[in-house]
């Protein structure tokens, strides 16, 4: 049932990515909600699974944005990260299987591992975007105006959450 409802879940965000918060910029920055969706499957999903899915998300919201692979190849960087930045914040015998949360692991250490995951995302896809540092300040404008968009968009929907 977790993995439906987190499908599920995913294929809203998706949506709600392509309709609504592409089309809201902020100096360059856009909240990327799909990250979040991302960030909360379920941790005993295959790794190679996991890939797979952060790279037909990407491929879906490339689709529909007009960009040739970058949030494929930005969906499966982050989903083949992802453990390892678990891992780093979670201890392995107190977060063996479930969907990562503020109620478990805790709020401290689901916001670390949430940031950390949005950090990674957004770095990889707009250093793709440029592919240089001509403009290095519009770069890291872009990317802190998105993380910070992302992280807080995704706090609040974590918070709204009760499970």
């Amino acid at each position: 049932m977790t993995y439906v409802f987190s499908f599920l879940w995913l294929i809203v965000a998706v949506v709600v990515q392509v309709l609504v918060f592409n089309h809201l910029s902020i100096w360059g920055g856009v909240a990327m909600v799909y990250v979040y969706t991302l960030a909360k499957l379920p941790v005993e999903m295959n790794r190679s699974l996991q890939v797979f899915v952060g790279f037909l998300t990407g491929l879906v919201i490339d689709i529909f944005c007009n960009t040739p692979g970058m949030h494929a190849f930005t969906g499966a960087t982050t989903m083949w990260l992802r453990e390892p930045l678990l891992r780093l914040f979670v201890d392995s015998e107190d977060f063996k299987a479930g969907v990562p949360g503020i109620y478990r692991p805790g709020f401290s250490v689901f916001a670390r591992y949430l940031l950390a995951l949005i950090i990674l995302h957004v770095v990889v896809l707009y250093g793709l975007e440029s592919f240089s540092l001509f403009q290095p300040t519009v770069l890291l404008l872009k990317i802190f105006v998105s993380l910070i968009l992302t992280f807080v968009i995704s706090l609040s929907l974590e918070v709204l959450q009760r499970n």
